[in-house]
């Protein structure tokens, strides 16, 4: 079926959430998808890039292969998602293309919809430049404070106690400490380990979600875990990024259930983040209860940021399809982390209580 270029029918999609990167874009969303149910059958659309040359740019061959490799599932239907990867293969937009994988890559079927039409008004303006900024001042940071006393790069160092960023237990007066210490690492071990799963999940949400708000939870999650410190751990170090990234975790896999039926790859993500976990969490508990070491590090960084990402992730994260029981959840997912983070800063103003 060729595209009717002259009748517009109803929009599946509403007009105000097509926001495509142009007028031409949503023009041919809608000439292609004439019966108005969402999807393109591939060979409609082969058609279409025959009969419209000018509009794709691009040869029947790699008409062919283009379509074969943006319609993942293989069932001869191109949706809405699929559509725009297409055009940005066809006019050789890298960016944009990356942009839309990576985005995505977090979101359920049920919102990969709104997450393209919203990655395809990207326009690289803020940049997802928090996470990088973060990995890089963590990478220099750690550097730093292995040459500056004369220690080579092993799996795991001596605990740098004097660094005025590590969350020190003699010093509960340095506030900067709450936050800083997420820059300080023992080992390149510690370090990969927090960076991994910081670059593949933190720059994919920060695409959708913007810095601010990845930012904002990222902070939250840290924070969290030092006033856990503070309450239960207080007598060792606390070090390391792991409340920033288990608070993304936690709050991706927060998505993960709440949309489960709609969320490609579930199982994946489950037992990927699971493994991530139980591997990680359970290493940094070895090393803090059972292991042999002159400067033990706590684990409440990973606690507190995964207590963050299930709170602060429905409350601070874009959404891109609003419901109005939503708005009970939101505020109820706020007022339990601000009453939890206010018994702890209590506990520690007042350890008598307990």
């Amino acid at each position: 079926m060729v595209p009717n270029w002259g009748e517009k029918p109803p929009l599946s999609i509403p007009m105000e959430q097509m926001t495509c990167q142009s007028a031409e874009e949503c023009d041919s969303w809608l000439a292609f998808d004439g019966d108005n149910d969402g999807l393109i059958a591939a060979g409609d659309l082969l058609d279409g890039v025959r009969h419209y040359p000018n509009l794709f740019q691009i040869s029947d061959d790699e008409a062919v292969r283009m379509i074969h490799e943006v319609d993942g599932n293989e069932d001869q239907l191109i949706d809405f998602r699929e559509f725009c990867d297409l055009m940005c293969r066809a006019k050789n937009d890298r960016l944009k293309r990356l942009a839309l994988i990576m985005g995505n890559a977090t979101a359920p079927r049920n919102r990969q919809t709104d997450v393209s039409n919203y990655l395809l008004e990207y326009s690289c303006w803020p940049p997802p430049l928090f996470i990088i900024f973060v990995t890089v001042f963590e990478i220099i940071f750690y550097i730093y404070d292995t040459t500056s006393h004369g220690y080579s790069f092993q799996p795991h160092n001596p605990a740098p106690t004097w660094s005025p960023l590590i969350l020190n237990p003699h010093h509960r007066e340095w506030i900067w400490t709450y936050i800083s210490y997420v820059f300080v690492h023992v080992g390149y071990i510690h370090l990969l380990s927090n960076l991994t799963l910081q670059i593949v999940l933190g720059i994919s949400l920060e695409l959708v979600h913007k810095g601010i708000r990845i930012g904002g939870l990222y902070c939250c999650g840290a924070i969290t875990g030092a006033l856990l410190f503070w309450v239960f751990d207080r007598h060792v170090y606390l070090a390391g990024a792991s409340g920033g990234v288990y608070a993304l975790i936690t709050a991706h896999l927060a998505d993960v259930i709440m949309n489960w039926s709609e969320m490609p790859f579930r199982w994946i993500r489950v037992f990927a983040f699971s493994a991530f976990i139980i591997a990680d969490f359970g290493y940094a508990a070895y090393e803090r209860f059972f292991a042999n070491v002159v400067v033990k590090i706590a684990v409440t960084a990973h606690i507190g940021g995964a207590i963050a990402g299930l709170f602060l992730g429905i409350v601070l994260l874009r959404n891109l399809r609003h419901h109005k029981w939503e708005l009970f959840i939101w505020y109820s997912s706020l007022v339990a982390y601000v009453f939890f983070n206010l018994v702890l800063i209590v506990l520690i103003i007042a350890p008598s209580l307990w």
